[in-house]
């Protein structure tokens, strides 16, 4: 697939991707192109609290893409504590109301280091989708660090599977509570996993898999939590969108290959990624984001050294 093939329309059921971005200049690029690529028809990024170059490469990319927005939700900030730590909450509802409102089928919120993919690397969303499944439930497959700094994904990576999720579902289902993985819906909702596997819940927490259901799958959610130890680092000290100046915390340690007993590899077929890598290189010269993107990693990189030299390092 070359670039200029990400900004095609297709007749058939319209799928939205929704995403809050605070410092995400070095990533936002990848993730873009990635979800284009896979498929999907239009991209929101909500932007909060950034001080990097996530907006100049937003406009960027939007003058090219007709299926790609963003907003400054900085507003939120002007609201009472208890209300402005819900932002992505409210992002989110705000979100899916305008979906149901400009007629959207799908709906699927991931962060910034989160990936819908395939296991075979090709497939695309709208050719995984049965329209007679009203939802699906994506395990988090979470990818161990890698030793250079801004890597793709791997071809061949190592992971561990989370019971975490996040979830596709189609936008005129009845919500109770739009939760950040797992919604809690009213009525017959029908939910598989990406194998077909009616999905279940444990007991202690609404989102997240029962045992029987965390083993690699047809398709996942990559969580890119790790990255490298440079980027790790300087990711915790940029905190959370719910947060204020805060160390991330919901983060419990760094892991690399060889330190887990169940992590694996997933191996993507070569002709698929190399497609892929590919597209991706194209995308930023076609943007023309090259430069803003190196700045940026310069910066997260500058960011770790300034984090080591406080005492934050590893």
């Amino acid at each position: 697939m070359i670039v200029s093939e990400l900004n095609e329309k297709s007749p058939s059921a319209s799928f939205r991707l929704v995403a809050i971005a605070k410092d995400e200049a070095s990533y936002i690029a990848d993730w873009i192109h990635h979800h284009l690529y896979f498929g999907f028809d239009q991209i929101h990024v909500y932007v909060n609290r950034t001080t990097d170059n996530t907006i100049a490469i937003l406009k960027e990319i939007t003058k090219r893409y007709t299926g790609v927005s963003f907003e400054v939700v900085d507003w939120i900030d002007l609201c009472p504590p208890r209300v402005n730590s819900a932002l992505q909450q409210i992002c989110y509802a705000k979100d899916l109301d305008y979906a149901r409102r400009n007629n959207f089928d799908y709906i699927m919120f991931l962060d910034i280091d989160e990936f819908w993919v395939p296991n075979d690397f090709s497939t695309r969303i709208k050719e995984f989708v049965q329209p007679r499944v009203d939802a699906f439930a994506f395990n988090w497959h979470c990818e161990l660090a890698q030793d250079t700094p801004f890597s793709p994904l791997a071809e061949n990576g190592y992971y561990y599977v989370h019971k975490l999720c996040k979830t596709l579902f189609k936008t005129g289902l009845n919500i109770k509570n739009l939760r950040v993985h797992y919604p809690e819906f009213g009525g017959n909702v029908i939910c598989r996993d990406a194998d077909g596997n009616k999905v279940k819940m444990a007991e202690n927490n609404k989102q997240t898999f029962i045992d029987d259901l965390c083993y690699p799958k047809s398709a996942f959610v990559v969580h890119r939590m790790y990255r490298s130890k440079e980027e790790y680092m300087a990711t915790l000290s940029r905190g959370r969108p719910s947060q204020k100046g805060k160390l991330k915390d919901n983060r419990s340690g760094f892991f690399a290959p060889g330190m887990l007993d169940n992590e694996f590899i997933t191996s993507f077929p070569k002709e698929h990624y190399e497609n892929y890598i590919h597209s991706c290189s194209h995308f930023n010269r076609f943007c023309n984001i090259e430069q803003l993107i190196i700045d940026s990693k310069n910066s997260t990189l500058e960011k770790w050294l300034f984090d080591v030299s406080c005492g934050f390092g590893f």
